[in-house]
């Protein structure tokens, strides 16, 4: 046995090395068992054919200057190939070749050893997807939540001022139903909005700790409530309270639950399981290591065809004609907001399962309520500072009737110089409502620090409708003392003003 054979029956043994045996001609004169079951073809298929015939496309530019390499001994460095399987998948390896010499030392052939390193292609392929896709999100994030801002300052005035003609006794039947549906469209206006915001920085979880457990019974019940499908959860081990924001979640579980009833035509059972895991970061799924929420929730509906699992978080895609293809790409960002991550899985015929992660803190230190004193004078007074003249024009006909002085600011430097001029004055202001955003002047959170060194126990409560910080979630740690999110209803006003007023809001 010449040593160019001894070579291939040495290398053979190994189970996960494939070896192809060229002549000087670049035709196959050996292939050992393992490539033939990488590739998909016999031996008898593949002697006396070029390694060329079954490389894809693009592979095929640099196969001369690699043959002369070889020529010339030169190939020391693995080079990477693509190959065409028998079935039509893709094979992917790692080859080293080896050019063999006759005795008057001319190239005589070579010898190809290589590697399946075809998951390895697949991770870094669905690697560059994801980050191709979360640069997207990223893009229409900026816009998305650009044109949220505004148009829920808009939707505060409008909202606002229905509100204000409902509580009218002058309006007859026509108008009180003309009235109704012009809210309804309002209502509906606000839930897309924050559709998008969850594609921006705006869409930052507030989190809490909360009970999952009711989130995922509230949420199946609400979803599922007008239709025959039921549904089934189960609990494998204990579940301890997670940070979330509860609402975001409770958004995330609907639409994937109105996804699975939707594809569920002929009725059935939804299954719904959760328990907690350890994840290594070494494995499959894209997290750091450690403990982790899993929830799966599987149905047996009309499922997707293999080939389009991974386009379903994409903006816009949905399978079904009535379908805005909203739903599941907000369900990404609001799990990936929350530092988890969402598998999903789906057969034609057969049903389809989502796997969301969510971590779970070593331990969940609720933060203490600070206490603030309640305005216990006859007078009461609000600050307000917002650039929208609408939200202004709104809250003085509200406060108005709630029979609360209400003055304006629309910047920074303005509130300050205010709020610092009646400090020292008989009635100083109660309250302060700050918009946390205001395009070209002072912002919300130079303000209060401007404010804190005025007057430690001043009270403020910040608005937003859109905010690139994560303020909202922390507000107590920049000295807020509570939140009023755009856009808010008059109810919304009145509870977070009973904190701190004491006055009845009836």
């Amino acid at each position: 046995m010449d040593i160019e054979n001894q070579i291939c029956h040495s290398i053979s043994t190994n189970p996960n090395i494939g070896i192809i045996k060229i002549d000087k001609n670049f035709k196959i004169v050996y292939v050992n068992s393992k490539f033939c079951d990488l590739i998909g073809y016999n031996e008898k298929n593949l002697i006396g054919l070029s390694p060329i015939d079954f490389l894809l496309d693009e592979y095929k530019d640099f196969i001369h200057q690699q043959k002369n390499q070889i020529r010339k001994d030169k190939q020391n460095l693995p080079f990477e190939r693509g190959w065409k399987k028998k079935d039509g998948s893709i094979l992917y390896t790692l080859n080293s070749g080896k050019p063999v010499r006759a005795k008057d030392g001319s190239f005589d052939g070579a010898i190809i050893i290589l590697i399946d390193i075809t998951k390895h292609k697949q991770n870094e392929k669905r690697i560059e997807e994801e980050r191709n896709r979360m640069q997207k999100f990223q893009s229409i994030g900026l816009l998305a939540g650009g044109l949220a801002h505004d148009f829920n300052n808009s939707l505060v005035g409008i909202l606002g001022n229905i509100q204000l003609l409902e509580m009218s006794k002058n309006l007859i039947d026509e108008q009180w139903e003309i009235l109704s549906d012009l809210k309804d469209s309002t209502l509906k206006a606000e839930k897309l909005v924050k559709k998008f915001l969850t594609f921006s920085k705006g869409g930052k979880p507030i989190k809490k700790p909360e009970d999952i457990l009711n989130i995922v019974d509230e949420s199946a019940k609400k979803s599922l409530r007008t239709s025959a499908i039921r549904y089934q959860c189960s609990v494998e081990n204990v579940i301890p309270l997670i940070n979330i924001d509860k609402d975001q979640i409770q958004q995330m579980l609907s639409a994937l639950l109105i996804n699975a009833k939707e594809s569920m035509v002929k009725g059935g059972l939804i299954k719904i399981s959760l328990t907690t895991v350890e994840i290594d970061d070494l494995g499959s799924i894209p997290l750091s290591s450690g403990k982790y929420l899993r929830i799966i929730i599987e149905d047996s509906g009309i499922g997707i065809s293999e080939t389009n699992n991974e386009q379903i978080f994409d903006l816009f895609y949905s399978t079904k004609m009535e379908g805005r293809g909203l739903g599941l790409p907000v369900s990404l960002s609001i799990v990936q907001n929350h530092g988890g991550h969402i598998k999903f899985s789906s057969k034609e015929g057969v049903g389809s399962i989502f796997y969301i992660y969510l971590p779970l803190e070593k331990e969940i230190v609720e933060k203490p309520q600070i206490s603030h004193d309640i305005c216990m004078d006859e007078y009461c007074s609000v600050l307000l500072m917002d650039d929208n003249d609408d939200i202004h024009k709104f809250l003085r006909r509200v406060f108005k009737k709630l029979d609360i002085p209400m003055d304006s600011a629309y910047g920074g430097v303005e509130t300050i110089e205010k709020y610092k001029k009646l400090l020292s004055s008989k009635n100083p202001y109660s309250l302060i409502i700050m918009d946390l955003t205001i395009p070209g002047g002072l912002g919300g959170k130079e303000t209060i620090k401007s404010l804190l060194k005025i007057d430690p126990k001043v009270k403020v409560i910040v608005s937003s409708g859109y905010s690139n910080d994560p303020i909202l979630s922390n507000y107590q740690d920049y000295g807020f003392v509570d939140v009023l999110s755009k856009p808010y209803t008059i109810e919304n006003l009145k509870q977070v003003l009973s904190k701190y007023i004491k006055k009845s809001f009836s």
